[in-house]
């Protein structure tokens, strides 16, 4: 697992938890100072304990409107103190609403990553390039804070992932087309 000084925080929906493509899963498996929380389960009340830390300073990495852009010396280290960086896993409707709805995470300080290339997730498209998977957004803030071998692992791991679900889809294609009998 990698080792990173900062702590990652994906919050994830509960319907993404069948989801065998979900890259929020393996942002937590790949990162050691990692935390999943799943939110929405059905009657569980939800556990904002993750986000009480005195000595944390948090923030919420999602392209709201009212998020700032993120730069790699707003989150210098202050003696005593560490980041947590929470990332929100779902759809971009779910994540929309989990960013104001989650407690202990709607008032916390957002961020937004700079203009990048755009995500390359097949699994879900988007016409808003800041608009990326959890695995990618995680990524290029680990590229941004400086931990650019991390990322890059984090990178290979996507591709790996991506391009299997880019396979998946072309399986799924070729046996409808072959049911149509077209192929």
């Amino acid at each position: 697992r990698l080792v990173i000084p900062e702590n990652v925080i994906v919050v994830q929906h509960d319907r993404e938890v069948p989801k065998m493509m979900n890259t929020g899963r393996l942002v937590h498996r790949l990162l050691e100072n990692s935390l999943l929380i799943r939110y929405g389960v059905r009657g569980e009340p939800f556990d904002a304990t993750p986000f009480q830390h005195a000595e944390a300073d948090y923030a919420m990495l999602y392209p709201r409107d009212d998020a700032h852009r993120i730069a790699p010396d707003v989150f210098l280290p202050q003696e005593g103190r560490f980041q947590a960086f929470i990332l929100l896993d779902g759809t971009w409707s779910q994540a929309a609403r989990m960013s104001r709805r989650v407690p202990g995470v709607k008032d916390m300080p957002c961020y937004v990553l700079p203009s990048g290339k755009p995500g390359r997730w097949a699994v879900r498209h988007s016409g808003d390039p800041r608009r990326l998977s959890t695995i990618e957004a995680c990524a290029r803030l680990l590229a941004l804070l400086g931990h650019s071998l991390e990322a890059d692992i984090m990178e290979q791991a996507f591709e790996a992932i991506a391009g299997g679900a880019a396979r998946a889809k072309l399986d799924k294609f070729a046996q409808l087309t072959q049911k149509l009998g077209r192929g």
